[in-house]
């Protein structure tokens, strides 16, 4: 039997443990230490090819010893393709770090609802100031969750075919796609959205027209002395036509279905914002017409040390003309495409009369590279790239073509340019003899001279044979483009 007094001793005692308990708990909140983020809690990026340690610490704004401490990496050259990496510096954020390229036809909202993305997460890790005004071509640092499908553009919303028609076509429940799109209702979708979805037996459409399966434009981001490459397959036959800043794109097509076209960006444009606008016709009606800004970024150009020249070699009244003509040559279209894959390097026979020659290949000067002459403050740039070596070596056509010039020129000396047809040529110069002549068909990798120092070359007087070298361009509707992209990726 419990007593009354008894009672009220366990009421006090309980009273005092609950009050124990409390204050403990507490005390607990208050001094508990607060821990660093977690391993478990870091984003993570994938070693790309050619990835170093001091790139990807550059990429993600850190310091390569933070990026070594938290991935216990001892040697920083340790590091190899598809290898995962903790990323520090961006507590509260998971998944995969992944650069981004803002494309052709998409805009801020499509990346959001493509990769599943939290608005204020990408403002906030890509320090922007006004999302909405991204141009394609601008990289942006993309946290994927990997257990999410990335979604695809399978509808685009138009006055002939309402919400409610889209979903039936694509046989995809509503509240699905309310989801998937991050919205409340049909009225939230506007003429010429795109609607997403994750089902991979749909096909991609893109908001430009219906008449085009596909659109794509590279490289992005563009760079000064890029080759910029648009790409279209269409779904009929089209009259295609377009500009890039105002100057003229021509499209080629062997099929009728897969369209492409090429413009040289100039290595000292303007960087900022380049026009690109293309449309599309039939049967006189025009079907489309598509108008978008991309972002140009400057080259990462060096700068070669003065140069000294014969004083009459950069004389107005002699580099003016010459450059005229060259131009003139290069700027006509030949509606024919001469050349197949890859090109090829014009100093590929070095390597039959120079041993290791793989081991011991130079270029002396790359291409953009900015130069001054004499005591001419000018800043120009270099318009193509110098292939060390002497007199006598010989040279290569680096695709199949037609030889459009062949012979002496003042500045350029001994100089064949030959035409590989749809707006790209080459041009080698500097020669010591011409094994060619205007008209003539070349293939690719056929023996057109040999290399020497005519023309406007380095303290070329100084003793027989100094400055030898091959100068090689690439020309692209009338522009100096960078020559080495040709040989390190193909073109349609």
């Amino acid at each position: 039997m419990i007593f009354p007094s008894e009672i009220n001793f366990l009421l006090k005692m309980k009273n005092k443990i609950s009050l124990f308990i409390t204050i403990f708990l507490l005390v607990s909140l208050v001094t508990s230490p607060v821990y660093a983020q977690t391993t478990e809690d870091y984003p993570e990026y994938i070693v790309q090819p050619g990835d170093t340690l001091s790139y990807i610490a550059t990429l993600f704004d850190v310091s390569m010893d933070e990026i070594q401490i938290i991935n216990n990496l001892a040697d920083p050259n340790s590091i190899y393709p598809d290898l995962r990496l903790k990323i520090p510096g961006y507590p509260g954020i998971k998944g995969l770090l992944t650069p981004v390229i803002l494309g052709y036809g998409e805009i801020w909202q499509n990346l959001v609802v493509k990769y599943h993305a939290d608005e204020n997460t990408l403002i906030k890790i890509n320090k922007l100031i006004s999302p909405k005004t991204l141009y394609p071509g601008s990289e942006l640092l993309m946290p994927i969750d990997e257990n999410l499908p990335i979604l695809n553009p399978v509808a685009v919303l138009n006055e002939s075919k309402t919400f409610l028609e889209n979903t039936a076509i694509l046989n995809a429940k509503p509240y699905i796609l309310f989801n998937e799109n991050r919205k409340n209702s049909s009225l939230d979708f506007y003429t010429n959205d795109l609607i997403y979805d994750n089902n991979p037996d749909l096909t991609s459409v893109n908001s430009i027209s219906d008449v085009i399966a596909s659109i794509s434009v590279s490289p992005l981001p563009l760079l000064q002395g890029d080759t910029l490459t648009i790409e279209i397959t269409t779904r009929i036959p089209l009259n295609l036509s377009g500009n890039v800043d105002g100057k003229e794109l021509i499209f080629f097509s062997n099929d009728n279905t897969n369209y492409f076209a090429f413009a040289g960006i100039h290595a000292m444009a303007p960087i900022g914002i380049i026009n690109l606008t293309v449309s599309g016709s039939s049967d006189s009606e025009t079907l489309f017409t598509n108008s978008q800004n991309l972002l140009l970024v400057a080259g990462n150009f060096d700068s070669d040390p003065n140069l000294n020249v014969a004083p009459e070699m950069i004389d107005p009244s002699i580099t003016g003309p010459e450059l005229e003509k060259i131009t003139a040559i290069t700027s006509v279209f030949t509606p024919e495409k001469y050349w197949d894959g890859v090109f090829l390097s014009p100093d590929t026979d070095y390597a039959l009369e120079i041993a290791n020659y793989d081991e011991k290949k130079e270029i002396t000067s790359f291409f953009g590279t900015r130069r001054t002459y004499n005591a001419d403050p000018t800043i120009t740039f270099h318009t193509g790239v110098d292939f060390g070596g002497g007199v006598g070596l010989p040279i290569v056509a680096t695709a199949a073509g037609k030889v459009v010039f062949a012979g002496a020129l003042d500045v350029r000396g001994n100089a064949t340019i030959i035409d590989h047809g749809l707006g790209v040529y080459s041009a080698y110069y500097h020669q010591n003899e011409i094994f060619v002549k205007t008209g003539d068909m070349v293939q690719k990798g056929q023996q057109i001279g040999k290399v020497g120092n005519s023309g406007r070359v380095d303290r070329a007087n100084e003793y027989a044979g100094a400055g030898a070298h091959l100068h090689w361009e690439i020309w692209v509707n009338g522009t100096q483009v960078d020559p080495l992209e040709w040989i390190n990726s193909g073109h349609p």
